[in-house]
């Protein structure tokens, strides 16, 4: 049994159903007063982050399954997700620059600190992966951190809207 099956089976299930419904916000609206770069951007990276807590949240159960030794399914899943964190920070920060070139996107006051909470987290993965820190609580801080990244993205799509006229 792996260290944390509830809560992963738990996460699971909140972050697939936050990806359907950041798929039916990006559909039927939501960043009304955004560019559509933008737009689509956020909806990307909101949908990105659920994802990428769902198949996180199954990788260490089915990995669990094959009766792998804990400490090698927490080591291989630390490694992945730190991976992810890594690439994925890296393509965020490259298609908000484009945007940035064009005058389409500027980016938050606080994208410094998401970037850099990022960075410490990918840190964390590693040291799990190497078995330095509980890799378990480690994987299972970064999964909610990309559910509450999802979250942040959500939130920014929905609030940044024109003002309807009267007309």
């Amino acid at each position: 049994m792996i260290a944390g099956e509830e809560l992963l089976q738990t996460l699971a299930e909140v972050s697939i159903a936050f990806t359907g419904f950041s798929g039916v916000v990006g559909v039927f609206g939501g960043g009304s007063a955004l560019s559509d770069a933008e737009r689509t951007l956020r909806i990307r990276m909101m949908i990105t982050a659920s994802l990428a807590a769902f198949f996180g949240s199954l990788v260490p159960l089915a990995l669990g399954q094959f009766e792998f030794p804990s400490s090698l399914v927490w080591s291989v899943c630390c490694a992945s997700l730190a991976g992810f964190f890594v690439i994925n920070s890296l393509g965020v920060y490259r298609r908000t620059s484009a945007l940035a070139a064009i005058k389409n996107y500027s980016r938050p006051w606080f994208a410094p600190i998401i970037y850099g909470v990022n960075a410490l987290i990918a840190l964390a993965l590693i040291l799990a992966a190497v078995t330095l820190l509980a890799g378990h609580s480690v994987y299972i801080a970064a999964i909610v951190w990309q559910l509450l990244l999802a979250s942040l993205q959500f939130m920014l799509l929905v609030t940044q809207t024109k003002s309807r006229s009267a007309v």
